[in-house]
């Protein structure tokens, strides 16, 4: 899975000049145009109906099967 994001984060949140009607409009500091993720998962063959583990008690397969590994 991959993910990109192209943003403008904004602020208003001061007057320039004591007398001005308006509030000053300026990029943020925070502002992170440019964004790029990339997220994979990975299930691991541990459990019941897997290549290992296939023949486990139930109880042992609620502890050690079904895994999987997640990365972002």
């Amino acid at each position: 899975m991959a993910q990109y994001t192209r943003s403008s984060t904004r602020d208003k949140l001061n007057y320039l000049n004591p007398a001005d009607g308006e509030l000053e409009d300026r990029i943020s500091p925070n502002d992170r145009p440019n964004r790029f993720s990339v997220g994979s998962s990975l299930r691991l063959p541990f459990g019941l109906n897997q290549k290992w583990g296939a023949e486990w008690n139930p109880v042992v397969d609620a502890i050690a099967g079904g895994w999987q590994l997640t990365g972002t």
